[in-house]
């Protein structure tokens, strides 16, 4: 059983920072967003984690808490987002379950590739997941609809669900391991079924690049 409460978005947020705080160095976001401002990707004068957080208030449904196995939702979540919210967390409550989600997106310093990676893996899988029972209303499959059409729903999910003029950039970056997870478990699963993304969750991909190219991963 996975125990369940219904937050108001602030809270929601509090506790992701708090999360964020103690799992992430502080020192590693501000590198982040300087990075991307080095890159002309930013404006030189931008509060990098301000932003993010403002933007993850306006376009967080839910999550699922590894630390007490808790899932939580917005209170103001109605009908389909509510349903896929819902489908969309309980599959990360099976993933901590059975592969122990904490460990497996742990971060680690110089090692932001393979969490990345990681992420991108649950991110899919639990997509994935969430599309099946969302489409089917419609008799068809998340595997019945092309990869790249697919992407394209969830950029454009991402990019209309808040108010905030947010950098391209960071809205990209946001949906990032959803996007490129959705691909790689699809493919998975067209090859040999759910079986295929339980083997990958048993010798996860290593870097982005076996997520473009599945082929990477399969000769590691």
């Amino acid at each position: 059983p996975v125990p369940g409460m219904f937050l108001e978005r602030d809270q929601m947020i509090a506790r992701v920072k708090d999360h964020v705080h103690r799992e992430v160095p502080a020192e590693a976001i501000v590198r982040e967003g300087r990075m991307q401002q080095m890159l002309g990707l930013l404006p030189e004068q931008f509060d990098y984690e301000a932003e993010m957080y403002a933007m993850l208030e306006e376009q967080l449904a839910g999550f699922y808490a590894p630390e007490d196995g808790t899932m939580y939702m917005a209170k103001d979540l109605e009908g389909e987002m509510s349903d896929a919210t819902v489908f969309h967390e309980l599959v990360h409550a099976l993933q901590d379950q059975t592969w122990n989600l904490r460990l497996q997106t742990k971060y680690r310093p110089g090692e932001g590739d393979r969490s990345f990676s990681r992420s991108a893996l649950a991110e899919g899988d639990a997509t994935s997941a969430m599309l099946d029972p969302m489409l089917g209303k419609m008799g068809v499959s998340i595997l019945d609809i092309p990869d790249d059409q697919a992407e394209k729903l969830l950029l454009s999910a991402a990019g209309g669900a808040g108010k905030r003029n947010t950098p391209p950039i960071m809205q990209r970056s946001l949906i990032a391991p959803y996007a490129l997870g959705l691909r790689f478990v699809n493919g998975l699963r067209r090859k040999n079924g759910w079986k295929s993304v339980d083997a990958a969750w048993e010798n996860p991909p290593t870097t982005s690049e076996q997520l473009l190219h599945p082929d990477k991963y399969a000769a590691k």
